[in-house]
Order: C-alpha cells, then sequence, then structure tokens
C-alpha cells in the first residue's frame, strides 16, 4: 500500500478537522521499531501568517521595551479577529473563516483595560474575538500543558499571544538555562500541535553591542533555536513614529521582507507595507552605545555603517542617519581627527575636500538634532 492509498481518507480536511484524528501509527503493520521514511506521509509546513508566523508552532517577537513588539502583536491579532488582511500588511494572512478567527493573550506585563484600548487603536472592529484571562484567574506557565491545552480549546483560539515568554517559565526555572527553557518550549510545542494553535513569543532584548539579532533575545539562545520563526521589532532608524520589524530566522519557508507600521495618537497603530531600511543597518538599529569606545572607534562604527547604505560616499545632509551617540560630547576638530584615525584604520584614503564634507555633514546633522 503506497502512502497515498494510506492518507487519501485524509484529503480535504480543515484544519481543525484533521487535529481531531487520532495520530497514525505508521509502521505500525511491523514488528520493528523503527520506521524507514517511504511510510511516512509528507506534509508541507503550515503557516498563520505566511512567511511570518507557522501554523501549530512557536514562533517568536522580540524588541526593546517601547520598541513597539506587543503593539504589532495586537495588530496580527486585530486582523485575525476582523477576517480581514488590512492594507500594507506584507504576506498572507491566513483566514480559514472570513467571520474572524479568535486570539488569546497571556500577559504578564499590561492589564486587559489597556490591552483593550490599545487594540481599538490597532483598528479591531470585533473584540469578542480577542481572549485573555478573567481578573481571578491566573495564567499557567507553559510546562502546564493540560491547563493550557484547556483555555486554547475554551476559546478556540488559532493565535496565542504569551507576553513576555519569560515571564511564563515554570517555578524556579532560570530564563539563561538551556534545560529550563527548552523543558517549557517543547510542553508549550505539544500544545500547538495538539490544538493547531500558533503560538507567538514576545521576548525582551538583551544589551549586546554588536551581535546579530540571533544573539540579541534576552535569556538562553534556546528562545530562538527552538521556534519556528522569530522576528525583531526595532525603531525606524530615520522616522520617529515608525518601526520595523525584521524577519531573521525562518524554518519552512524563505525569510520574509521585513515590514513597517506607524505608531500614532491615542495608541493607533497601522501597517505601512515593506520596510525601506537594510537588513544590516535594522540588525544594530537599536543596539546601544558602548561606553567603553573610544572616540575613533564610535566614528569608525559610524562610518562602517555609512559605508554600506552609502558606499559611494555620496551624501547629503537629508541621506546622513548617523545616531548622536556617535559623537556626543565631540567638537569639531575632534570629530575630524577621528574621522582621520578611522579612515586609516579601514584602510581608506579619503581626500580632504571628503573629509571636510563628512565633517560638515556631521555637524549640520548635529545641529537638526539640537535644534
Amino acid at each position: 500500500m503506497t502512502d497515498n492509498e494510506l492518507f487519501e481518507d485524509l484529503k480535504g480536511l480543515s484544519l481543525e478537522e484533521l487535529n481531531k484524528q487520532e495520530p497514525i501509527l505508521y509502521g505500525a503493520e511491523t514488528s520493528t521499531r523503527t520506521c524507514a521514511f517511504d511510510r511516512i506521509p509528507k506534509r508541507p509546513p503550515r503557516f498563520l501568517w505566511y512567511p511570518y508566523l507557522r501554523a501549530a508552532n512557536l514562533n517568536l517577537l522580540s524588541g526593546d521595551g517601547g520598541s513597539g513588539k506587543t503593539t504589532l502583536a495586537l495588530m496580527i491579532a486585530a486582523a485575525l479577529a476582523d477576517g480581514d488582511q488590512p492594507g500594507g500588511m506584507p504576506g498572507l494572512l491566513q483566514l480559514r473563516d472570513p467571520r474572524g478567527e479568535n486570539t488569546l493573550i497571556l500577559s504578564f506585563e499590561d492589564e486587559p483595560e489597556e490591552l483593550r484600548y490599545r487594540l481599538e487603536g490597532c483598528g479591531c472592529k470585533h473584540p469578542e474575538h480577542i481572549f485573555t484571562m478573567k481578573p481571578n484567574e491566573s495564567a499557567p506557565p507553559m510546562t502546564e500543558e493540560q491547563t493550557l491545552t484547556s483555555l486554547v480549546e475554551e476559546c478556540g483560539a488559532k493565535l496565542l499571544i504569551i507576553d513576555p515568554v519569560q515571564a511564563f517559565l515554570q517555578s524556579g526555572a532560570d530564563a539563561n538555562s538551556m534545560s529550563d527553557v527548552r523543558k517549557a518550549l517543547e510542553s508549550l510545542r505539544r500544545v500547538c500541535k495538539k490544538t493547531g494553535c500558533a503560538a507567538l513569543l514576545i521576548a525582551h532584548l538583551n544589551k549586546g553591542v554588536g551581535r546579530s539579532a540571533m544573539q540579541r533575545t534576552s535569556g538562553s539562545m534556546d528562545f530562538v533555536n527552538a521556534v519556528r520563526s522569530a522576528m525583531m521589532v526595532v525603531r525606524h532608524p530615520r522616522t520617529a513614529d515608525m518601526r520595523c520589524a525584521m524577519h531573521f530566522k525562518s524554518n519552512g519557508a524563505a525569510l520574509g521582507e521585513s515590514l513597517c507600521f506607524t505608531l500614532g495618537e491615542n495608541a493607533g497603530a497601522i501597517f505601512s507595507g515593506l520596510c525601506d531600511v537594510s537588513r544590516e543597518e535594522l540588525e544594530t538599529a537599536d543596539n546601544p552605545p558602548d561606553e567603553t569606545e573610544t572616540s575613533p572607534k564610535k566614528v569608525q562604527r559610524f562610518l562602517e555603517r555609512l559605508g554600506r547604505s552609502l558606499p559611494e560616499w555620496s551624501m547629503t545632509a537629508a541621506e546622513l542617519s548617523m545616531r548622536p551617540e556617535n559623537t556626543e560630547g565631540l567638537s569639531p576638530r575632534t570629530i575630524a581627527f577621528c574621522i582621520g584615525k578611522a579612515t586609516a584604520a579601514m584602510g581608506l584614503s579619503l581626500q580632504q575636500e571628503m573629509k571636510r564634507n563628512i565633517l560638515r555633514y556631521t555637524v549640520s546633522w548635529k545641529q537638526t538634532q539640537i535644534s
């Protein structure tokens, strides 16, 4: 019997119907403990929001405090609740029910009343599709599989938001311990597979300088290693009211393009399409300054970033996006000296006129920031 014949009765079933099926004991017709892969059915990865959120699996959304990571999670929940993918939202939202899909939010940091206010700012027209715990109920840790499964099934959630993930570890667990984190996430993964619910784990960033997005999530690296898809939210380096989300890990599909969303008054937030900032710049956009760096090193780091975005060094005041900490407290003369040392360390040979242009635009940019 071929695998097509063996699984013919499963064709055309919805995700909910598939989840109710008894496990297929492939290889049960033999007495061995192992099974060849020709007996195992092929199943492509499933998505709730292609390619950013894997269905029935773990997903990560990291960012600094106030960067907008919770807001982005609420915007996704609002789109699911309304049963309509809003304009400016990249990717493809997998909406099985046009009347709306349900979300369960377990939040340790935000009060339900505030979340309700922020959901309205995200344009949510059907808050009846979004659930949280009652005031007299407490959310369980991720290791309580049975309790979490019953909560997800009670409200029929297709998305489970856990904010922040570090707060929902089991009692006594260490967020920096690989074994503690892996134990919790494997328990949650089993809940996802059993219910068909996608879990979106919200995490804070650490204070690492010069690290990749994979290394910026606070706590154990298993918060990143265990999930199937991961995004990082940062402030747009040139637009104050805009945030960028960079997709930096994807198992089962190519990485999605970085996206933008704009924050407005009264907790307003809208998707603003694809991001116009390079992945290299986004990856270091919210890196804090290293107070131990020398002035020449700061300017060298700035020139390296500037060289990636402007390889021909054709700069204008509008194009210059230098961050304040790179030249904070430095006089123009010191900046000029540092530019000379930094360019020499980088092996660059800049003409004196170009050095003056860099200096002029740097000072001009600083004055615009002060004013």
